[in-house]
């Protein structure tokens, strides 16, 4: 516990190197601990992606346990690990994460959803991301990204009819 408070300290006062060196020891000495190897692992790669080193992040957050006591925690490692394969530009793989955490379990269904439809958005699957935001709208009517999600619609109707005009 000690070393995690210190872990902890450590990425509070940006000094990266000592957080990721004291988290590596973490999941080294504690494999046998879920609880603190998983949030060693996740706060790893928050470190990683805050720094744009995309594929180390994603590295560490595929090392949260996957088991049935651990589901939350992984969860929210698969969202992490979607965001950061977003952030990679790779958008077939955000989008097949954030599906399998939509069809795997209850955990952050509507984050999942939101990141869907950015996903599929940016990799310019029109038809799916209007589907996916209006399906969050409906399942999550009071969603933290409500207003994010209605501008996106917007934006996703005039160019399916700009698309629609030009032929393609």
């Amino acid at each position: 516990m000690a070393l995690f408070n210190l872990a902890m300290i450590y990425k509070r006062n940006n000094d990266d190197r000592n957080a990721l060196a004291a988290f590596e020891e973490i999941m080294r000495k504690y494999s046998n601990e879920a609880w603190f190897y998983s949030w060693a692992a996740i706060y790893s790669g928050h470190i990683y992606s805050a720094k744009k080193d995309f594929d180390r992040a994603i590295e560490s957050y595929q090392r949260v346990i996957k088991s049935r006591e651990n589901t939350f925690l992984y969860s929210l490692s698969m969202l992490h690990r979607a965001r950061a394969f977003m952030d990679k530009k790779d958008y077939k793989t955000s989008s097949a994460l954030f599906q399998e955490i939509i069809k795997a379990n209850n955990h952050f269904i509507e984050e999942a959803l939101y990141g869907l439809g950015q996903s599929q958005y940016l990799d310019t699957e029109f038809e799916q991301a209007k589907e996916t935001f209006t399906t969050l709208l409906q399942l999550f009517p009071k969603t933290y990204w409500r207003e994010n999600a209605q501008a996106r619609l917007k934006v996703i109707e005039k160019r399916l009819k700009e698309i629609e005009k030009s032929g393609q």
